[in-house]
């Protein structure tokens, strides 16, 4: 099918824009503890692990909250769950500055993962029942790109709140941008879903008002996903790890002060964006088969941690570069296992929650990866941190290249 389930173009991209701008926010309000962390353990004096573990509450509480918000996803009202789940973070953010020891801290963060898990799987089920597969991998992109954005806008505010007022402004700006979204969110978007819900054709409305499951998930489908799960988990460890250890790698391994440290950062969204746009074209036009693009882009990426384990240390640049590359490869297998497989899934009536099954295991692989790193790297070094990681890429490389045929089949 070409073009849109609705008439209007225009609300098509209002709706693509409304979903980029509460990703871009919800990245905001996520990232920017990650983001002044090496600073706050400089200006405060905590420790790396004691720091870190805000970090890893978040991912556990976020994967945790995804099954839940995916089982939900598909009985109550999506749209809502993102308004509440907006605020509850925006609320966060601002208690964050508030917090004398990183065990409050961690308490905090852990709320704000579960707030934070209330808005990807409602997003995509929004997404899919509203626009048809075209515009729905156009819609992922862009949705992408307000993550990209995100991560973007954190590390170049961050090191200027440091400059100006230390790490606590980061906070009280995000929160205050992840409000006002909430409440345009709230706004706009109820209007936009009763005219583009009105303009579907009869069949199709039909299908959304009954949401009947119309296929059963057979076994090969449980022992496929159980696959790709493990592949995912091990593209969370990647992603989050580099995005999270970045600054502080940069820094102790360069000599360089935080507030430049974390500005290196920026190359990792901005990189990411272009991954996006590769991917699904790569998806769409060369390597049909989901699983076996995410095996291209996963062994890419090992190749980038191979390289950084044997020439990284030697030059700065090729350093970022590395880290660059590998970080966004898994930001590509990340667009196609968590943002596209389950579009395949949707016949079962259970769309929303297995995109939240799915992303969940991004999380297990954030949480090990965030706390677990931090142990490896007091214990042994960043040589080792960078083992770690090429083993990470090398095992998901082989759980996609093992699902192939499998899913061609499922496909089929």
């Amino acid at each position: 099918m070409t073009g849109s389930k609705t008439a209007d173009r225009r609300d098509v991209g209002r709706l693509m824009l409304l979903c980029s701008l509460i990703y871009f926010c919800s990245y905001l309000t996520r990232l920017g503890y990650a983001a002044v962390m090496v600073e706050m353990i400089a200006a405060e004096g905590f420790t790396r692990a004691g720091a870190s573990a805000a970090v890893t509450a978040l991912f556990i509480s976020y994967g945790t909250g995804q099954v839940l918000s995916g089982f939900l996803g598909d009985r109550l009202v999506p749209h809502k769950m993102i308004f509440f789940g907006m605020l509850v973070s925006s609320c966060m953010n601002l208690l964050i500055p508030l917090c004398p020891t990183t065990l409050l801290m961690t308490a905090v963060w852990c709320i704000n993962g579960f707030a934070q898990a209330m808005m990807w799987p409602p997003l995509v089920r929004i997404m899919a029942e509203l626009l048809n597969e075209d515009d729905y991998k156009v819609a992922v992109t862009r949705v992408n790109w307000g993550s990209s954005m995100g991560t973007i806008v954190i590390y170049l505010l961050a090191p200027l709140c440091i400059t100006l007022s230390g790490w606590r402004m980061i906070f009280r700006i995000t929160a205050l941008m992840a409000a006002a979204a909430a409440f345009v969110w709230i706004k706009l978007y109820p209007p936009l879903h009763d005219r583009m819900r009105h303009e579907l054709t009869p069949t199709v409305r039909v299908g959304i008002v009954h949401a009947q499951p119309e296929e059963h998930l057979t076994r090969g489908d449980f022992a496929l996903l159980g696959i790709m799960m493990i592949a995912i988990v091990m593209q969370g460890s990647l992603r989050d790890g580099i995005n999270t250890w970045m600054p502080s790698y940069i820094s102790e391994g360069f000599g360089l002060g935080s507030s430049i440290a974390i500005l290196t950062s920026v190359a990792l969204p901005i990189f990411n964006m272009a991954v996006f746009q590769i991917t699904s074209w790569l998806n769409r036009k060369v390597i049909r088969n989901e699983l076996a693009c995410s095996a291209a882009i996963f062994g890419t990426g090992a190749l980038a941690m191979i390289m950084l384990r044997t020439l990284g240390g030697r030059s700065l640049m090729l350093t970022v570069a590395c880290l660059t590359l590998g970080c966004g490869c898994m930001h590509g297998v990340n667009q196609i296992l968590i943002c596209n497989v389950p579009r395949f899934f949707q016949r079962t009536g259970k769309i929303s929650l297995i995109s939240g099954v799915l992303n969940s295991c991004t999380y297990v692989g954030s949480a090990l990866s965030t706390y677990g790193l931090a142990l490896v790297t007091d214990a042994f070094g960043w040589s080792a941190t960078v083992s770690v990681w090429c083993i990470a890429a090398a095992l998901g490389t082989l759980c996609c290249a093992v699902c192939i045929r499998r899913w061609a089949g499922r496909k089929a």
